[in-house]
């Protein structure tokens, strides 16, 4: 007669399925993604190919480029993990900042600045104080000083997605308790200047300033041929917005952050390195130096008194 079994004296543990093993980053299963919004893909897919692969040689990391149709669903995707480092604009940078998606590793300088500002401009037969000395190319009075003379006046401003001719402005008289009329915006820096020379649209005018100056522009010159001498500015902020950046994401880890850093500035030092990055943006590109969170301070400041809500502007 066979023995009889024992019923088990304990119950035995339930098999276990094992996990996933992650995919490393940097690897051909994990790509380190580079976001990027093409412009002209005609001269920037090329660009951004060579940039990579040069990436990829230097540090080791395999790289791949993701193209999205506007800044916002690539700053999502940077914050959903789906992209590793991305140029970002000033007001994109502020955006990530705000919400923890990226930090910013290096800014570029662009025709040999690594900032920029507004200009106010004004017809000279108007009444207001000049406050910039063109042979110094600085402004005499501080910014309340300035500005006050602007009380009750109208603007004429670019557009509501121009962080120069528009949300700078507007936040420098938010800041100062300087009311204004509403603005007319006339959608392009050029059209600004055509409005205080023509007159009888608006008091004075907001462009970019610093790195350059609108009334220069070729189709300026060759219609308003005295533009220099009927259009004059006022006015010029400091240099508190910086220029186009490289950010990482910040779930990136610190030594692949490190590696792309270090090739990076490598790949910068060259003049056919810097033509890259230049087609790549779509931006003339000069230079680049390490940055910090702490040079988006003043212009950070001066949004949050504007009022403007950065995932609406960045979206429009």
């Amino acid at each position: 007669m066979s023995p009889t079994a024992e019923p088990p004296t304990s119950t035995p543990a339930p098999s276990l399925t094992p996990s996933a093993t992650p995919i490393p980053p940097g690897t051909a299963e994990n790509p380190v993604a580079m976001g990027i919004v093409f412009s002209d893909s005609n001269i920037q897919v090329p660009a951004a190919s060579e940039f990579i692969q040069y990436l990829a040689d230097a540090t080791g990391y395999i790289f791949a480029i993701t193209n999205y149709s506007s800044e916002i669903d690539l700053l999502t995707a940077m914050d959903q993990g789906y992209v590793s480092l991305a140029w970002l604009q000033p007001e994109e940078y502020l955006y990530a900042s705000e919400n923890d998606i990226a930090m910013v590793a290096f800014l570029t300088s662009h025709y040999g600045l690594y900032g920029y500002g507004s200009n106010f401009y004004v017809n000279p037969e108007s009444g207001f104080h000049l406050d910039y000395d063109p042979d110094t190319a600085e402004s005499s009075r501080n910014i309340s000083g300035a500005l006050n003379q602007f009380s009750e006046k109208t603007p004429c401003l670019v557009n509501t997605r121009s962080i120069s001719g528009y949300a700078y402005p507007l936040g420098l008289f938010a800041r100062e308790n300087i009311a204004i009329n509403e603005p007319v915006l006339l959608q392009t820096h050029e059209s600004v200047i055509r409005a205080i020379y023509t007159g009888g649209i608006c008091d004075f005018g907001v462009t970019y300033g610093i790195t350059g100056d609108p009334r220069t522009a070729s189709s300026i010159q060759s219609a308003l041929p005295d533009v220099m001498e009927k259009v004059k500015i006022a006015w010029q902020t400091p240099a508190d917005i910086p220029s186009l950046n490289l950010s990482y994401s910040t779930s990136l880890s610190g030594d692949i952050r490190f590696a792309i850093t270090s090739a990076l500035s490598e790949f910068a030092k060259t003049q056919e390195g810097l033509d890259t990055l230049s087609q790549m943006n779509n931006y003339s590109i000069d230079a680049i130096k390490p940055a910090t969170d702490d040079e988006y301070e003043s212009l950070r400041l001066v949004i949050e008194a504007s009022g403007i809500d950065l995932e609406t502007f960045i979206s429009r």
